[in-house]
């Protein structure tokens, strides 16, 4: 016997409604994680769209780090939409794997950014961002088919339809002269 759970009905009437009006996949987590901290491991790439450390000077000689990319700024939209902070984990250019291996044995949730690729070893406690890398963008614009002035008007309808046209046309001028007579 197969049990069937009745989540809703429709009200057959004019415009038609649901009695409960509930969801038919109900939120489990609320979009509000109340500024709940994910940690994340950025690891810089020398590439143009990678995500990467960016090193400003300013005139009066003080130096600013800030992270930028592609990666990163779609974490960062995810992120504020769920009201949640990012922590950055400093990690220097060697030993990165070192820290994403003590974070398993410390068990906190890590998100690796910026093109770790698939050879990194499984870690329970550590979730990969996707890499997206432009090689080349290509405009294709097709270039139109010129076609004569008479033609044009041939194309408006398909070979068919113009024939039912003058058929259609001949049968009531044959009916509006032989009524008429």
């Amino acid at each position: 016997m197969i049990d069937i759970t009745l989540l809703d009905s429709w009200v057959i009437s004019a415009q038609g409604h649901f009695t409960k009006n509930t969801d038919l996949f109900p939120g489990k987590i609320s979009k509000n994680l109340k500024r709940c901290p994910l940690k994340a491991i950025i690891r810089d790439k020398k590439s143009i769209f990678a995500t990467k450390y960016v090193k400003h000077t300013y005139s009066n000689g003080s130096v600013v780090w800030y992270i930028e990319g592609f990666e990163y700024e779609l974490l960062r939209i995810v992120l504020h939409q769920m009201n949640m902070t990012l922590d950055h984990v400093l990690t220097p250019e060697r030993g990165w794997q070192d820290k994403l291996f003590y974070s398993f044995f410390e068990n906190d949730p890590f998100i690796a950014v910026g093109d770790f690729g698939k050879t990194f070893p499984a870690n329970l406690n550590v979730d990969f961002t996707s890499s997206y890398f432009f090689a080349r963008i290509r405009w294709y614009v097709p270039c139109s088919i010129k076609y004569p002035r008479w033609s044009s008007i041939l194309r408006i309808h398909s070979v068919e339809l113009w024939l039912v046209l003058i058929v259609s046309i001949v049968i009531a001028a044959t009916s509006i002269t032989l009524v008429g007579r």
